[in-house]
């Protein structure tokens, strides 16, 4: 009889860890790009191969720029004012929004000049949709520019490419030290907006993530840690996340924030 209890309750106990298990398994995201074969777009400071062709196309004549990491470009003397790394938090290839509006999130490694040029536009468009300045970051963290601030709004089903640059030398823009990358615009359809009408408030960056909208994912899993900051297990979500994005420096600093080293 006692063989039995202690056998059914082990039987109890390993339903649920596996219960607890899949809790914690649901909870990671999961992002599945709707193309993982398409054109790489994402251009940061550290790969000039990334988006080179797209980005020499849609920005003004005289605002090319090499886009190198500080220590390549400029040997070992980089200027400490401007940051040895800049990497915009998308996907390689075009990135999906159910927004209008949406947050675009980047990466830097450090502060940098005053102010820096930020641009959006439609591919092949004649004029910028957006062309402002934002006052550059004092630190090294994952900054967010909200489009609404600048009350512009996406068309739908519309490929719009995104700048981010620090201006070396208004007189030679050959040295613009600039990232880039792609958003559209995709209502979302029905089914995916039942699924997400469903889903927890808390949730929701994991549901984005499924079908494939990497802003709206990546926006509301972070807004969730602007406000719960001493939460790891969602600091540990976003780093899992920007690893399927082939971020994996980003998800490291992501995880030196949680172990606090």
């Amino acid at each position: 009889m006692m063989r039995s209890s202690i056998k059914f309750r082990w039987i109890l106990i390993s339903l649920l860890l596996a219960a607890v298990s899949s809790v914690i398994a649901a909870d990671i995201p999961m992002f599945h790009a709707l193309k993982t074969d398409g054109e790489i777009l994402r251009r940061d400071s550290e790969g000039s191969s990334r988006g080179r062709s797209r980005s020499m196309m849609t920005r003004r004549s005289g605002e090319l720029s090499r886009g190198l990491f500080r220590g390549k470009a400029q040997g070992n003397d980089a200027s400490p004012s401007i940051p040895s790394a800049m990497v915009p938090l998308i996907p390689e290839t075009a990135g999906l929004t159910s927004m209008p509006q949406p947050s675009l999130l980047w990466y830097v490694s450090g502060s940098c000049p005053d102010k820096m040029e930020f641009r959006i536009n439609a591919f092949k468009a004649d004029e910028p949709l957006l062309d402002a300045h934002i006052p550059g970051p004092p630190s090294e963290g994952i900054y967010r520019i909200n489009l609404s601030d600048y009350n512009i709004s996406l068309k739908p089903d519309t490929e719009y490419e995104w700048f981010l640059t620090i201006v070396l030398d208004e007189n030679d823009r050959s040295a613009d030290y600039f990232i880039s990358g792609t958003v559209i615009y995709s209502p979302l359809t029905d089914a995916v907006s039942e699924g997400i009408k469903n889903t927890p408030a808390d949730r929701l960056y994991a549901a984005y993530a499924e079908a494939g909208y990497w802003y709206d994912a990546i926006d509301h899993l972070s807004r969730q840690i602007d406000a719960n900051p001493g939460d790891a297990e969602l600091r540990k979500y976003r780093a899992k996340l920007l690893e399927q994005v082939n971020l994996p420096k980003i998800a490291a600093y992501c995880m030196k924030d949680v172990s606090g080293n």
